[in-house]
């Protein structure tokens, strides 16, 4: 199954989800609670982590793509062409699952170099180096 992302319109993202949810497509809106000053005064609400996307995984992007594509407030799939549904990295896919809270992020592997330094070669820390020495 791959994962693809749509560009919806602004304030719509949980809507347009539940929406797709209802025709059976398998859509998330990464959202998590935070504390937002607004009027003078803190309160928590949900926050959209991608304001304007949503993530829809299918095996067959073209079995959905017309369902998809004829909701209102969906913009287009993002792509290389505008329009062309394109899917998401394995990694990309798996950053998203993890913020939906619908799956474990994957650990990071690194390897201590000669000079101190930890490379790291897979997960989300992938080519980052951080200075350690002992």
């Amino acid at each position: 199954m791959s994962m693809y992302a749509l560009q919806v319109m602004t304030g719509m993202e949980a809507e347009i989800t539940q929406k797709l949810r209802g025709k059976g497509v398998d859509a998330r809106c990464p959202q998590e609670r935070r504390m937002i000053r607004r009027g003078g005064k803190w309160q928590e609400q949900l926050y959209t982590l991608f304001p304007s996307y949503i993530f829809v995984s299918t095996p067959d992007v073209y079995r959905v793509y017309y369902a998809v594509r004829d909701e209102d407030g969906v913009l287009h799939w993002l792509g290389a062409t505008k329009g062309t549904p394109e899917a998401l990295s394995d990694r990309e896919e798996a950053n998203i699952l993890w913020l939906a809270g619908d799956g474990p992020l994957p650990p990071s592997e690194a390897e201590v170099q000669a000079d101190g330094t930890l490379d790291f070669t897979s997960g989300p820390l992938a080519h980052l180096r951080i200075c350690w020495k002992k």
